[in-house]
């Protein structure tokens, strides 16, 4: 996840980065315990706000994340 973060250019400032990655890595597990792949509504979930105005590249960065992250897992 932290390599999508940093692939999509997602951290300005890095105050929400932590939260953020957090919350990604949860909802990513939380779909592949489901038997699916994260969604939008997903996305949605991760409520964390960034104050940057990076938010659209973080959907980014979590959807690269979890594709990332289930092929390691």
């Amino acid at each position: 996840m932290q390599e999508a973060w940093l692939d999509h250019d997602v951290s300005q400032c890095g105050s929400c980065r932590p939260g953020q990655i957090t919350a990604a890595v949860a909802k990513v597990r939380q779909a592949r315990e489901a038997g699916r792949e994260i969604g939008g509504a997903d996305r949605d979930e991760i409520r964390n706000i960034c104050r940057c105005g990076t938010c659209d590249r973080i959907r980014e960065a979590v959807v690269a994340g979890a594709q990332r992250f289930c092929r390691v897992w």
